[in-house]
């Protein structure tokens, strides 16, 4: 009777951790915050392009996978409120993510820890964000729980499960560029069950995934991918995540800081990493193996990826399809050492620890959420330049800013703007730009976050030539009216070459 109690109390409070995860995730999303710099630069590139276009490079150094933005654009054209349709799918997938989550752990990993594990996902930071934004994140949790699931259940499945299986979860890819090192590990997993078995439909199955991954990744590979793969920028960005040659300290450093981010642990991802490898040996060692082959092969094909310079493992983005994993094996580690101990005062401590990351994680999401609820951006330096009654003056747009601002200005502020086109201001270039809008009397100058940095420095740099006679400043972006100043206070001496000239 005491059991049967206990059981169904575990079960409620499951049911509290995910109604309440659910219920932050919608509310974030009812906000209807403003988009941040990444979401606009892909917001812009939806916006105007169609769904051939879609399958090509996009522009500002933006990489989504096809079947993610095809479904964004299908929601915003059924739908129409900008920010509302196009995290729809990111919020639906993240809200998924966290009820299959709690469904496996809860089954598959012991009580306590498990609800500690799901409470972890359910609240902290990095995942409410991930579901409420306009990136491709959330889907690439959903899927990567999505083949977790398939990995635990393979060895009780039916033969026609797994060849539906073995058949259709390669065609994630094109949902989730990252389920690709996801695909490796389970078909790590399925070749050591088809060879440890004499089950003739187990090797049919293992026949079946491989020729389904090659058909999927090839296809997707000539038609979208390899555009991302030639970007020069994006190729630059991703080598600034790798070493000069991979090393064993790197390598390391790496796992650490994917254990952390994915499992909640970043102020300690030593600590996560030395628990959930315990979890590993732990499932490695019980009936179900198949999640640590699978987490195996997933590690391994990310590092043969980083070693081909192709993803950089230390990115902390790669987190992001690690959280089932590593939530599941953090679940059976915290178990294990818990365990291990005879004496209660310790095995109470690793309670203790538990509980405690729960809090932590909380804590994290309540302090942190008030940057994310607070942004508001360019959509509302934009609303006030809209309220501005002269048409006439000219808007400088910083390249920092410009998808912003392409997105929130729309065609009333756009026929006034000169785009900026390098990413650091420099004096040159926003006199040649002034020169080229006519050499207007005064103009705004239109700047993010990124911009704040050196814009001091660049106003002290024009200061004898331009005045800031008027600020429009909204959080982490910012609009300045500035008026040339008459010539007889121009300096006499020769321009420098990084001066106005």
């Amino acid at each position: 009777m005491a059991r049967g109690q206990a059981g169904h109390r575990t079960r409620w409070l499951l049911y509290g951790i995910v109604g309440s995860g659910i219920a932050v995730r919608v509310a974030v999303f009812l906000y209807k915050r403003s988009f941040w710099l990444d979401e606009s630069m892909l917001a812009a590139n939806l916006l105007r392009r169609s769904y051939t276009e879609l399958l090509g490079r996009l522009d500002y150094v933006q990489v989504a996978p096809p079947l993610f933005l095809f479904i964004c654009k299908a929601l915003y054209g059924i739908w129409g409120q900008l920010e509302y349709s196009l995290r729809l799918f990111p919020l639906v997938c993240g809200c998924l993510t966290l009820l299959m989550l709690g469904k496996i752990l809860s089954r598959e990993a012991p009580k306590f820890f498990s609800l500690c594990a799901v409470a972890l996902y359910a609240f902290d930071f990095s995942h409410i964000d991930w579901a409420t934004t306009f990136k491709q994140y959330a889907s690439d949790e959903l899927c990567a729980v999505l083949i977790l699931i398939a990995a635990v259940g393979w060895e009780r499945f039916s033969a026609r499960t797994r060849y539906a299986l073995a058949a259709l979860l390669p065609a994630l890819v094109w949902l989730s560029y990252t389920s690709a090192f996801m695909i490796v590990g389970f078909a790590c997993m399925a070749a050591v069950s088809a060879f440890k078995s004499r089950e003739r439909s187990r090797r049919t199955a293992l026949i079946v995934l491989l020729m389904s991954s090659v058909i999927f990744s090839s296809a997707l590979y000539f038609i979208a991918v390899q555009h991302s793969i030639a970007h020069e920028v994006q190729v630059r960005n991703f080598a600034a995540g790798f070493p000069h040659r991979p090393h064993i300290g790197w390598f390391f450093g790496s796992l650490a800081s994917l254990f952390g981010s994915s499992a909640s642990f970043q102020y300690g991802p030593a600590l996560a990493f030395i628990i959930v490898v315990w979890g590993a040996v732990a499932v490695a060692r019980s009936r179900n193996f198949g999640v640590s082959l699978l987490a195996a092969g997933t590690l391994f094909a990310a590092f043969c990826a980083s070693c081909l310079r192709v993803y950089p493992l230390s990115g902390g983005r790669l987190g992001t399809y690690w959280a089932g994993i590593s939530l599941f094996l953090l679940a059976h580690g915290l178990s294990a050492l818990h365990d291990s101990f005879r004496s209660q005062i310790p095995a109470r401590f690793v309670n203790l620890l538990a509980v405690f990351l729960v809090l932590a994680a909380i804590y994290g999401t309540v302090s942190d959420g008030s940057w994310l609820i607070a942004r508001e951006e360019m959509r509302m330096v934009a609303r006030d330049l809209r309220a501005k009654p002269d048409d006439d003056v000219p808007i400088f747009v910083s390249a920092q800013a410009r998808s912003s601002f392409r997105v929130y200005g729309g065609s009333l502020l756009e026929r006034r703007v000169v785009w900026l086109v390098e990413w650091d201001i420099m004096p040159k270039e926003l006199y040649n730009k002034w020169i080229d809008a006519g050499c207007p009397d005064r103009f705004w100058f239109v700047m993010s976050h990124y911009d704040f940095s050196v814009v001091d420095k660049l106003l002290l740099e024009l200061g004898p030539y331009l005045a800031v006679k008027e600020r429009i400043r909204h959080w982490d972006s910012a609009a300045y009216l500035v008026e040339i100043t008459p010539k007889e206070t121009w300096p006499s001496r020769p321009l420098e070459d990084n001066e106005s000239d």
